[in-house]
C-alpha cells in the first residue's frame, strides 16, 4: 500500500474556497471510483496557509490510474488562482510506502 501526499500552499484566506473546489468537482468521489483507492482526505494546517490532499492507494499502478484520468487537468486548472505565487504552489505528489498500519481505524475520542 502506498499513501500520496499533495501540498498546496494557498493564497489567505482561500482554503475553504479550495475545499468548495475538491467537493464540486466531486475529486474525493472520483478518486474513490478508481480501482485501488481506498481513502482520499483533503487537510489544512491552521495558520500556515497550506493543505494537503492524501489519498490511500492498493499500489503504485493504482495511483497512476488516478493521474491519468480525464479531468485532473480541469481541476488543476481551477484551483490555480486560488494558490500562492510561486513554483512550488503546488506539489508534486509525494510517495510514501506504507510499512505499519494500525488493524483497526482509529476512533475520534
Amino acid at each position: 500500500m502506498i499513501r500520496t501526499l499533495l501540498r498546496m500552499k494557498v493564497k489567505p484566506g482561500r482554503e475553504r474556497d479550495v475545499a468548495a473546489i475538491f467537493e464540486e468537482r466531486r475529486i474525493d468521489e472520483r478518486a474513490m471510483a478508481m480501482p485501488g483507492c481506498l481513502g482520499v482526505e483533503l487537510s489544512m494546517i491552521p495558520g500556515a496557509g497550506t493543505m494537503v490532499s492524501t489519498a490511500l492507494w492498493t499500489s503504485r499502478q493504482a495511483y497512476q490510474g488516478w493521474l491519468d484520468t480525464a479531468g485532473r487537468a480541469d481541476d488543476i486548472a481551477l484551483l490555480m488562482p486560488l494558490l500562492a505565487e510561486g513554483p512550488d504552489a503546488i506539489g508534486p505528489s509525494e510517495i510514501c510506502e506504507i510499512l505499519l498500519a494500525s488493524p483497526h481505524p482509529l476512533s475520534g475520542d
